[in-house]
Formats: structure tokens, C-alpha cells, sequence
């Protein structure tokens, strides 16, 4: 994992996290799609693993990475 300040990595941690849960909860079917700016499940899915890796990309460039 990158290594920055403090108030980023609890942001990072956190964010990471419920993206995580978000995403699990998707691929297991527990959950249902309630945002109408999207049509379906596996589009959610897609849109989380987008914001997962668009977090991570940040997370390496404030790193220095």
C-alpha cells in the first residue's frame, strides 16, 4: 500500500473499504440496484471497480508512484 499524510490515508482506508462492501455485496446479489442514473447491477459493478481503480491510481501519484 502507497505511503502518504495521515488524513489521506484514513480517507483512502475508508473509502477503499466501503467500495469494497459495495462491490461484494453487488457480485453476491445482496444487493439491489436503487440509483436510477444507472440500469443495472452489473453496470454498478463496473462503476465501482472504475472508482476503486481511479482511487488507487491517486493514492499512487500522491505516494510519488
Amino acid at each position: 500500500m502507497p505511503k502518504f499524510d495521515d488524513p489521506f490515508l484514513f480517507y483512502y482506508e475508508r473509502e477503499r473499504a466501503h467500495l469494497l462492501q459495495q462491490l461484494e455485496h453487488m457480485q453476491s446479489g445482496k444487493w439491489k440496484v436503487l440509483d436510477h442514473s444507472v440500469d443495472t447491477t452489473a453496470e454498478c459493478i463496473e462503476s465501482t471497480e472504475r472508482r476503486l481503480l481511479e482511487l488507487d491510481e491517486l493514492a499512487d501519484k500522491l505516494a510519488g508512484g
